[in-house]
């Protein structure tokens, strides 16, 4: 039979390994947090540069479709006449 102190000692052990085991987890997910946000960091002015083409191209495709519905009036005047 398992004396009353093995219980305890036993215990302890357990204890503290779930308690290291914590503060070496915690420490890995602060590194990767870091390492996350140099990583967004580092993107972040492609991203910005990829913004800027989107919208110069949503600026020219409206100035197309404006084109677009000019050259349909257009059209559509010279049936008219």
């Amino acid at each position: 039979m398992i004396d009353r102190r093995g219980i305890v000692r036993l215990a302890t052990l357990v204890g503290g390994s779930a308690g290291l085991y914590s503060v070496a987890l915690a420490t890995v997910v602060s590194l990767q947090s870091q390492a996350d946000a140099a990583t967004i960091a580092g993107r972040q002015p492609v991203v910005d540069a990829i913004g800027a083409v989107e919208g110069s191209n949503d600026r020219e495709g409206g100035d197309r479709q404006r084109g677009r519905d000019l050259e349909i009036d257009f059209v559509r005047h010279q049936r008219r006449l």
